[in-house]
């Protein structure tokens, strides 16, 4: 999955704000998340976080052929800056329209070298971060 990065002279990492539980469930299947324990009734929101928000991810970003989506954090990678630019517009909108939310501290954009998933990624290659070895 990472070596597509490499040779990419501009990556932007973006980190979706509490990703899983934006998943909302249909008004009409919430009585199916009711049960009862003694004297308590209630209506819960159960979500299938990992699943559920994984799949969205890959169905909404499947036009896009330079953006990665790993769990809650997406990598959007360029050879040239003109090009980064309208990759990450595209993928912005993306994420605008299926209602999910950045979290800005930790969101990086148009480096040359980011760590992602315990790797240093960079124009040079794929290495692993010298932080994750003890």
């Amino acid at each position: 999955m990472l070596d597509i990065l490499v040779g990419s002279k501009y990556i932007t990492t973006l980190d979706i704000d509490n990703a899983y539980w934006r998943i909302p469930i249909e008004k009409l299947d919430k009585q199916k998340t009711a049960f009862s324990h003694g004297q308590t009734y209630g209506i819960y929101e159960f979500k299938f976080y990992l699943t559920v928000y994984q799949t969205l991810q890959h169905s909404a970003q499947k036009d896009e052929a330079n953006a990665l989506a790993s769990v809650d954090d997406i990598v959007i990678f360029s050879k040239s800056l003109g090009d980064h630019l309208i990759h990450i517009r595209n993928v912005l909108k993306i994420i605008a329209e299926s209602g999910f939310k950045l979290s800005r501290t930790k969101c990086n954009c148009a480096k040359t070298n980011i760590r992602f998933l315990a790797y240093v990624i960079g124009p040079d290659g794929v290495e692993v971060d010298p932080k994750r070895i003890d």
